[in-house]
């Protein structure tokens, strides 16, 4: 999350890290972690549904099994003897977090957030260091913040296969490793619109129960899904659709390859505004 004018150069070369943080300290040590660890959030419990408190252990335990194949615990309070410890410290400026990897440091590892998403920011920095260091870990001191308030990330899931939930899940891990705190996703004929079957139909499109599953999955990984759809535009797979036809977007019948477009305005009031106002509700349901 480093600023335009300091970009500085990790001071190894063993370790990459997206976004190159703005201060790193190596301490020229390593520790190795141990088969049996535990992983401790200290903070308030959060009521924006990230449900934080619980994820970002999990997260961290998730990427030390992938890994080392070790299974580590979680627990929430400054009740336990961690050896990973997420503190969400709030006499830090705003936005910053820390990580700290010291083999006479007790705790060994703690990652330290100005709130809850600053402390997000700290652990997706460690999960990348496990990620390519682990088992053993390099001793370090790192201190950061967001250049940028929001990190957008604009997927369009309409030029090609429909992607699976699955698969868009698999997207927002990643999305959320690499610090990004926005989804647009663009859809036009990939989402089972009401009263336009035309588009979608045989295509396997995403439902509304899939956009709000996804949308829960996002807000736990802390990125905010935007959908987003352009609803006066003929999908692309689809240009003799009834409903363009009506209002003038396309003629009746393309008899041609070439085929120009008339833009759709106040002279079509009764289908362009109703559609459109349907079409919200349809998406934010």
């Amino acid at each position: 999350m480093a600023s335009t004018n300091a970009r500085p150069a990790l001071p190894t070369d063993d370790i990459t890290l997206i976004p190159e943080p703005t201060s790193v300290t190596l301490f020229h040590e390593k520790i190795c972690l141990p088969i049996a660890g535990t992983i401790g959030y200290v903070g308030p419990k959060t009521n924006d549904g990230s449900q934080a408190e619980s994820m970002l252990a999990y997260e961290v335990a998730e990427s030390i099994e992938e890994r080392t194949a070790l299974r580590w615990d979680c627990t929430q309070g400054d009740g336990w003897n961690a050896f990973i410890r997420l503190i969400v410290d709030d006499s830090l400026s705003a936005r910053t977090y820390t990580v700290h990897i010291e083999r006479s440091a007790d705790p060994t590892v703690t990652v330290r957030g100005a709130d809850t998403e600053a402390l997000r920011y700290g652990v997706q920095t460690l999960r990348q260091i496990i990620r390519q260091c682990a088992p053993t870990l390099p001793c370090l001191h790192i201190e950061d913040k967001p250049a940028f308030t929001v990190r957008s990330y604009s997927l369009d899931v309409t030029r090609g296969r429909v992607p699976t939930m699955r698969w868009l899940k698999h997207w927002a891990d990643k999305l959320s490793l690499y610090k990004y705190n926005q989804l647009q996703l663009y859809v036009e004929h990939s989402f089972a619109f009401d009263e336009l079957s035309e588009t979608w139909r045989g295509v396997s499109p995403l439902k509304p129960t899939d956009i709000q599953e996804f949308d829960d999955y996002c807000r736990r990984r802390g990125i905010e899904l935007v959908p987003l759809a352009l609803d006066l535009r003929p999908p692309l797979h689809e240009p003799t659709h009834t409903y363009h036809a009506r209002i003038g977007r396309i003629p009746w019948r393309r008899r041609t390859p070439l085929q120009f477009h008339r833009t759709p305005g106040a002279s079509y009031p009764q289908y362009n505004h109703a559609r459109s106002i349907r079409i919200l509700h349809t998406h934010h349901r």
